[in-house]
């Protein structure tokens, strides 16, 4: 993002009075991330995260891909397991779970049945 597409981002925002406590804003062209250093005063934050969303789109799928997936490293950390070690756990989770099904110990519930309880769940939190 460019200065002049950053000030346009944030201006409505500084215009409208809620630009106190800013206490500098620094922008990293190279990368999408950037960081303001300012006492949140409302709408800003939103403006920014909403540019921010507007140049990860922009990225290929595979980049996009990448971004996802440093991200979601950054709130849980990296997989205690390798790649192959977590498979085969999902492997031995699903042998078990065909295992339950084929011996009776499975309670099974008809789609219609699932989809109907879903849907009362979804129209009582609207």
């Amino acid at each position: 993002m460019d200065q002049r597409a950053l000030a346009r981002t944030i201006a409505p925002v500084l215009e409208g009075g809620k630009h106190d406590g800013i206490s500098g804003l620094v922008h990293c062209s190279s990368a999408i991330i950037f960081f303001v250093a300012f006492e949140f005063k409302g709408g800003i934050m939103a403006a920014i995260l909403k540019e921010i969303a507007d140049q990860a789109l922009s990225l290929t799928p595979k980049e996009r891909g990448e971004l996802i997936h440093r991200l979601i490293v950054s709130l849980e950390g990296e997989a205690e397991d390798s790649p192959e070690a977590i498979a085969k756990a999902w492997d031995e989770e699903i042998a078990r779970r065909v295992a339950d099904m084929e011996a009776g110990r499975t309670i099974w519930i008809p789609a219609e049945e699932v989809f109907a309880r879903l849907d009362a769940i979804i129209d009582s939190a609207s």
